[in-house]
């Protein structure tokens, strides 16, 4: 997808002002509607750690709750009140 050959350019180029973290964020929300569910799963889960990185806790706590949410849809309760635990 042209977002995940953002990515691969911007690590690439190692690109310290590309949007990984909301990028992530997106390819979650991309997955969650397409189908690809574990794929969506990884990308929350990157989202929530890259916006640990940036300091933006408010966001990551947000990707967090939308991995959560998407966890518990797909029968994995346990794992969803692990990522809630994180929050």
């Amino acid at each position: 997808s042209l977002l995940h050959r953002a990515l691969a350019e911007a690590v690439r180029y190692e690109d310290a002002l590309f949007p990984m973290a909301p990028t992530y964020l997106l390819l979650g929300h991309a997955g969650t509607h397409t189908g690809d569910l574990a794929g969506a799963v990884r990308h929350f889960s990157e989202a929530a750690t890259r916006f640990d990185r940036a300091g933006e806790p408010d966001d990551a706590a947000d990707a967090r709750l939308q991995l959560a949410d998407l966890l518990v849809r797909t029968g994995r309760q346990a794992d969803a009140v692990a990522v809630l635990e994180s929050v």
